[in-house]
């Protein structure tokens, strides 16, 4: 019976029967409701939106996370309030996906929350909340990010996320990410290194250089990879110094980044 009724939600969407879709959010089984929730996402029809702002608090947490991914797709400003309100939820994998559909809504005022959430008890919802902030592109939450890079107590993949987060806002980073290359951790380094070439500005260009001499194999791995997002012929020397490193990774790295700038029009002559 399930599977028929769950049929029926599926001709409803192609149907795009807004109307009978909202009334199946009230269906006794969380199945219909969270395929109706998803469905109405799909659609995209605005009218949707307070019906699915309502149906953030439903009992079944498939239901609340469906709800939520239902108008991150409808881009709903309307309902940035409400989620942030249910970012208390019991249940992490519902907080993880609140946090993700107000990144993707990317509205301001979910910006306190979020670096709220990087102090979560549940590192995946720490991760998401890194990744959401970087989408709102506010300068303000550059200082935010560095910090849980550099905290050694944090697990490797949240800080490795908000170092891809920093990369991912560009030049308002780049500062930042500068400095944390002379961090006294080899992560913090390596992993800012990486995110320099994310960043895809030029004053990043000098400091990787620099980080071809780090003593670290993983630092210059990295610095060597990130110039090669980088579309200069003042970075193929020092790249073809690292074809002679004394790591093998290195020295694979820069040859493959040299075939990259080749691939670009950059003179890679030996």
């Amino acid at each position: 019976m399930t599977l028929f009724r769950r049929s029926r939600v599926h001709k409803l969407e192609l149907k795009r029967d807004v109307d009978e879709l909202i009334r199946a959010l009230e269906d006794k089984d969380w199945t219909i409701r969270s395929e109706a929730a998803i469905a109405l996402g799909e659609i995209g029809d605005s009218r949707a939106e307070q019906y699915l702002i309502s149906h953030l608090h439903d009992e079944n947490s498939n239901v609340r996370r469906a709800d939520a991914m239902a108008l991150s797709k409808l881009k709903s400003h309307s309902a940035v309030d409400a989620m942030v309100s249910c970012l208390d939820d019991g249940d992490s994998t519902v907080r993880q996906t609140i946090v993700m559909a107000l990144g993707d809504i990317a509205d301001p005022r979910a910006e306190e929350a979020l670096i709220a959430c990087l102090e979560d008890e549940n590192s995946n919802v720490r991760r998401m909340a890194a990744i959401s902030l970087s989408k709102l592109g506010d300068s303000g939450v550059v200082d935010k990010l560095v910090l849980a890079l550099e905290n050694p107590n944090e697990y490797f993949s949240v800080r490795e996320t908000a170092a891809d987060a920093l990369g991912e806002m560009g030049s308002c980073a780049v500062d930042s990410l500068i400095s944390c290359l002379k961090y006294n951790d080899d992560f913090v380094c390596y992993s800012a290194a990486l995110a320099l070439g994310n960043t895809g500005d030029t004053r990043a260009v000098d400091p990787l250089v620099s980080c071809l001499g780090s003593p670290n194999w993983r630092v210059r791995c990295n610095a060597v990879k990130a110039l090669g997002t980088f579309k200069s012929s003042s970075i193929v020397e020092p790249i073809k110094y690292c074809l002679d490193d004394s790591h093998a990774l290195v020295r694979l790295q820069a040859a493959e980044t040299l075939e990259e700038l080749r691939s670009k029009g950059v003179d890679v002559s030996y």
